[in-house]
């Protein structure tokens, strides 16, 4: 993912690039069978592992504070008609919203649990 930062001024009226930030991502999803652990009626689930490898950040985007968030939205529905059962319960996100750290957090730990963690099957 390539992300460029660009600050514009009035006097001069001028835009610079200002930062850049390029990471290489990857989402892992693993289908579970069984209770989970915080909710056990949940027989199939999925677990869902954000991988963030960054490749550089200069400008803004080294700055110490400078930060990134990883969410993920959780949508389902069922495959097969389900009597009794809206496709508006076939998805719960986890407890979590999501994973914020600062760029030199990611690149000390680039894993992030997502919401989907929990995600009901």
């Amino acid at each position: 993912m390539y992300i460029g930062a660009i600050e514009c001024g009035l006097f001069p009226p001028s835009c610079r690039l200002s930062g850049e930030y390029l990471s290489q991502n990857m989402l892992r999803g693993e289908g579970k069978q069984g209770g989970h652990i915080n909710d056990p009626s949940k027989l199939r689930w999925a677990g869902f592992t954000l991988d963030v490898e960054v490749l550089w950040a200069r400008g803004v985007f080294s700055a110490p504070t400078a930060k990134m968030k990883a969410t993920m939205e959780c949508d389902g529905g069922y495959r097969d008609p389900v009597f009794d059962v809206d496709d508006d319960n076939a998805c719960f996100p986890g407890p979590d919203d999501g994973t914020e750290k600062t760029i030199p957090g990611w690149r000390a730990n680039n894993y992030a649990s997502v919401p989907g963690s929990l995600t009901a099957l």
